[in-house]
């Protein structure tokens, strides 16, 4: 068979185009130490590859949903922690209050501003936020868990005469979450009725547009709208104590492995109000219950508060309790799905991890097969006379 110049020529630069590409294959091999770098280079192991990624990705999303559940339940037990220790604090006044020998009308009353103060404490840490979200409202994790002290005045206006213009509670340990009326008995008069206990609290008062109006720890401010208040109106002042819950009774849930979820959350209505608890109690109420008991000196309230709160310190407690044992459930996952993705690590290693050793040999290898292709073309392919002519 007659061998042309043309098919030496094929067959030469075939030969040089099969050596530069298995060269590039051996310097990619030993740059990036993988015994494969593209689908098509080795598919069955690819495939496996890609399943073991895959899997490894899941992992890895179980692994923050339980470090994030980690951290809310650190902050929740922190929190709970603290309301322990506040109860405590308010368990220690009562009982001090209650013993006829030793309270007076003035411990009575600096008991009942620390009460008061407790109280507040306890609505801060009511509505602790983690990561911008309040912890214990539920799903409502935009929306405080529970309220504050607050007064609703109505009318807000009487129209023609006067409106009110500011209104708050200026100093939370003074109310007694009575409510009031501002009564007008003249133009430029009015009195301050407890409406609550039927007492006045003030009367006679010089009424002058945009002064404010303090009593029993709230502040008022009514305005002439255009004209002044005349005998007659009446501002109704309705005030609440803190400690109305906000959020709701949902449970938050994220799962921490194949088929297995638990709770992020607990609602506050469930930790603070025993809501769903057989002989559940509510602590705001409570407290707010020992506020008046001391003001009253009502030994035998404060007799029976004493039981009420070690029934919500049972309660924050057993609270805790569940947290911490979401903890060491947790802490099993974790530990489990560390040990699985290290497994899928390996194995995904075993799969495509070259032997830089042997990859080496076969680029050198490669390199001399390629060098010696390139020597051997040069002398096979030599001028002629023909190509000086042409």
């Amino acid at each position: 068979m007659r061998v042309t110049q043309n098919t030496l020529f094929n067959a030469l630069r075939n030969q040089l185009q099969t050596n530069a590409q298995r060269l590039m294959q051996a310097q990619e091999t030993v740059a990036t130490e993988k015994s494969f770098n593209s689908l098509s280079d080795n598919p069955m192991a690819a495939g496996q590859v890609l399943n073991l990624n895959a899997s490894s990705a899941q992992i890895t999303q179980y692994l923050s949903n339980i470090d994030r559940a980690n951290s809310l339940a650190g902050a929740q037990d922190s929190a709970l922690s603290q309301v322990n220790d506040l109860i405590g604090s308010a368990k220690s006044l009562l009982l001090a209050e209650s013993n006829e020998a030793t309270s007076t009308s003035a411990t009575r009353e600096a008991s009942r501003l620390q009460i008061a103060n407790l109280t507040s404490q306890m609505t801060q840490v009511a509505n602790t936020q983690f990561d911008g979200r309040y912890i214990f409202s539920g799903f409502a994790t935009d929306t405080p868990a529970f309220s504050d002290s607050a007064l609703t005045v109505t009318p807000p206006a009487i129209a023609g005469r006067a409106a009110v213009s500011a209104q708050q509670v200026s100093d939370a340990t003074q109310m007694t979450y009575d409510d009031y009326q501002i009564q007008f008995t003249a133009a430029g008069q009015f009195n301050i009725i407890d409406t609550t206990s039927g007492s006045t609290v003030a009367a006679g008062q010089s009424y002058t547009s945009g002064t404010p109006i303090s009593f029993g720890g709230l502040t008022l401010t009514l305005t002439n709208s255009p004209g002044a208040p005349q005998a007659g109106d009446t501002f109704t002042i309705t005030t609440t104590a803190p400690g109305t819950y906000q959020g709701d009774g949902n449970v938050q849930e994220v799962e921490i492995q194949p088929g297995m979820r638990t709770a992020l959350n607990i609602p506050g209505n469930s930790v603070f109000q025993g809501a769903g608890a057989s002989g559940g109690v509510d602590l705001f109420s409570i407290m707010t219950q020992i506020n008046t008991a001391m003001r009253s000196n009502d030994r035998t309230a404060m007799g029976n508060l004493l039981d009420q709160l070690d029934a919500a310190q049972t309660q924050v407690s057993n609270a805790r309790a569940t947290v911490g044992g979401r903890v060491n459930l947790l802490s099993a996952a974790k530990d489990r799905q560390t040990d699985l993705q290290t497994n899928l690590t390996t194995m995904s290693s075993n799969l495509q991890d070259a032997d830089v050793a042997d990859a080496m040999t076969k680029l050198s290898q490669q390199q001399n097969l390629y060098e010696a292709s390139l020597a051997a073309a040069s002398k096979i392919v030599q001028p002629s006379l023909l190509d000086f002519l042409k």
